[in-house]
């Protein structure tokens, strides 16, 4: 039945929007809906093109446009047109802040290099302070909207379709509060106390959280290898809290990375001494990023949900390049489209001075 189908769309449609987008058979059932017979089926399809993933976004966007149904033409065009201008808008945030950049840089060159760290940290922290507001009014009004929505699903427990509705906006406000949670952590400063800490003692706690974070989301971190080779006697100047949730974040990304994906699943750990620093690489066998998803994730602009990941929130990585910097150290990632990714991190070395 026509019926049966659109509801099958509808139903893609939602499983694009949790996070399914490298399913095959989600990929495969997207095709197939593209050549049904009925355009009615093709024209809901045409409407949710925006979700599709980039890979195979043109491809179906190319087929429906051609379609001999003007309906279905003109909703192609209309995702078309929203998709470019999603990506317009992305274009103009990375310009924006490639602007940023260079007046800080032309700032520095003018007042020197004191003055324009004044002016970054006095920025941050305003960025704090607005954004701690921001987040701590959104939860207060988050809070009571979870608890209606819980009377809600009582009152609808006997009727199939209210429950099925209200599951959706229960997982819904429990994602935005995760994100508001998350936007609050961003804009936490960094704690200025340092202390010596095991680096191997760091990664174990790290990788615990990380495995417990997995398995709350559904996951099983378990079906992943995890090898890491971290001697026993190093040992770093750092906020004990930042450094666990940065590494916390990064495995997180990798453990589902690796779920996301069939055959060999494994996360591997390295260490690599430099003068004056260590060198710490987390690499995956995972999904991996496509070159245009990595340049925007490299943009490491709040917000950037992965959208093969059903909770992510967008500010994992942010806050673990924050926290890495916040320490004097850096953060880079590569990655390929179905060979995994790698999140190399620098951390300078304690001095013999720092110790005492």
């Amino acid at each position: 039945m026509v019926a049966d189908r659109r509801n099958l769309v509808k139903a893609v449609a939602d499983a694009l929007r949790s996070g399914d987008s490298q399913d095959k058979a989600l990929v495969q059932l997207l095709y197939q809906l593209a050549r049904d017979a009925k355009w009615e089926v093709r024209q809901d399809l045409a409407d949710i093109l925006p979700l599709v993933p980039d890979e195979h976004f043109a491809v179906l966007a190319a087929q429906l446009r051609q379609d001999d149904n003007r309906y279905v033409k003109t909703a192609t065009e209309r995702s078309m047109e929203r998709r470019r201008r999603t990506e317009l808008e992305a274009e103009r945030t990375s310009r924006g802040m490639a602007q940023i950049t260079s007046r800080f840089e032309s700032f520095a060159k003018r007042h020197g290099d004191t003055a324009a760290a004044d002016a970054m940290q006095l920025s941050e922290e305003h960025l704090e302070m607005v954004g701690k507001e921001i987040a701590h009014d959104l939860l207060n009004l988050l809070t009571p909207l979870k608890e209606y929505v819980k009377s809600l699903q009582s009152v609808m427990a006997r009727n199939q379709a209210g429950t099925e509705t209200t599951a959706k906006i229960a997982e819904g406000l429990e994602l935005l509060h995760h994100s508001v949670r998350d936007i609050q952590m961003y804009c936490e400063p960094v704690p200025i106390e340092r202390h010596m800490e095991k680096l191997g003692e760091l990664v174990r706690t790290a990788d615990e959280l990380a495995r417990t974070n997995v398995k709350e989301d559904g996951g099983n971190p378990a079906a992943v290898t995890l090898s890491a080779d971290v001697p026993t006697d190093i040992r770093l100047l750092v906020s004990r809290h930042a450094i666990t949730k940065a590494f916390m974040n990064i495995l997180k990304n990798a453990y589902e990375a690796c779920e996301a994906k069939k055959g060999k699943r494994q996360i591997s750990i390295c260490i690599k001494y430099a003068a004056d620093s260590i060198h710490i690489s987390f690499k995956d066998t995972g999904v991996g990023l496509s070159e245009e998803n990595l340049r925007k994730l490299k943009a490491y602009l709040p917000g950037r949900k992965n959208m093969n990941k059903k909770r992510s929130t967008g500010y994992g990585l942010l806050i673990a390049k924050r926290s890495i910097e916040a320490h004097g150290g850096s953060m880079d990632i590569q990655s390929r489209l179905n060979h995994g990714t790698t999140v190399m991190i620098s951390l300078p070395l304690a001095t013999e001075a720092s110790e005492e």
